[in-house]
This record gives structure tokens, C-alpha cells and sequence, in this order.
């Protein structure tokens, strides 16, 4: 279930933004396509397998101490 809901959640967020386009003529979906299909790739990736996982754990770690660092 929250699987359908998150492709609607995406799908409604196209669909609205192309009701809002002044240009519909002019949008490309070939780069749309590409980011899609690269965010499904990645999430496969982040939910199959346990290196990619560590990777950008370790990588949101660095960034939160970068952040930390940074207030005052």
C-alpha cells in the first residue's frame, strides 16, 4: 500500500504541475523520464543493498556534523 501511494503522491505531483505549465508544448519528458527512473534506481539501491546503505549513512553523518559546526 504505501508503495501505490507513493507513485500516486509522484504522479500527482506531475500531473498537477503540467496542469499549471503555461508552455505544454514545450516540456521535454525525456529528462523527466531520466529522473524518474533514476530515483527508482537509487531506491532499489538503498533498500536492497546493505553497502549503499553505509555509504550514505556515513555521507549524512559528515553532513550533519558540517551543519553542526556551522551554528552559532
Amino acid at each position: 500500500m504505501i508503495t501505490i501511494q507513493g507513485i500516486f503522491g509522484l504522479l500527482t505531483i506531475l500531473l498537477i504541475a503540467y496542469a499549471f505549465s503555461e508552455a505544454r508544448k514545450a516540456i521535454s519528458f525525456k529528462p523527466i523520464l531520466i529522473a524518474i527512473l533514476i530515483h527508482f534506481t537509487l531506491t532499489i539501491l538503498f533498500l536492497k543493498w546493505a553497502i549503499f546503505k553505509d555509504i550514505f549513512g556515513q555521507l549524512n553523518q559528515f553532513e550533519v556534523k558540517v551543519f553542526a559546526s556551522q551554528k552559532l
